[in-house]
Formats: structure tokens, sequence, C-alpha cells
């Protein structure tokens, strides 16, 4: 799972709601749907796995900008990233059965 906090742009935001990201990082771009966890305020969204394309994106080197059109936009270095995708993915191919708690 993805997870995006707005921060203090984003104020209460109403529950249901849904929002089309772009994710960029150097040449590559991408969008995903979002979903509102109205529990904690933030976006998030299901991965498809290990090769998501998302996932790869983020293990690149530089910076990623995420991007929607109501809520601005946000730059985040992507420094150690690829490692600790890496490690967690590792930790995850540990479980039994491959199931999440």
């Amino acid at each position: 799972m993805l997870s995006h906090d707005l921060g203090a742009a984003g104020g209460q935001l109403e529950p249901g709601i849904s929002g089309s990201f772009t994710f960029k990082a150097g040449d590559k771009s991408l969008t995903k749907k979002l979903e509102l966890e109205a529990m904690y305020n933030y976006f998030a969204a299901e991965l498809s796995g290990p090769a998501d394309p998302l996932l790869s994106l983020l293990r690149g080197k530089g910076d990623v900008t995420v991007s929607a059109d109501k809520y601005g936009a946000a730059t985040f270095p992507l420094k150690g990233s690829g490692a600790a995708i890496g490690k967690v993915l590792a930790e995850c191919g540990k479980g039994s059965g491959g199931e999440a708690d």
C-alpha cells in the first residue's frame, strides 16, 4: 500500500473522495487513483506487487513530484528509496503464506 499525506494543504477532507495523482521522477511519470483513508485523512492506493510500475518509479534517483489538479504538488527526495523498498519487499516475502495482517 502507498499512502500520501497532503499535510496542512489538505485540510479536513470529505470521506469517500478519491483523486488522480501524478507521480513524476526524471523522465518517467504515471497517474494513479488514490482513495481517501478518512480515519487518517490521507490518500492511499493498493500496489499490485513488487513489479508495480509506481514502485519502479519510486526506486529511482533524484526527486519525485506528486501532483493533483485539486491539491497542488509536492516534491520529495528519492535518496535511499531503492534500498528501503528492497528491505520492505524482502521482509514481506518472509511472512507465512504471503497474506497481509
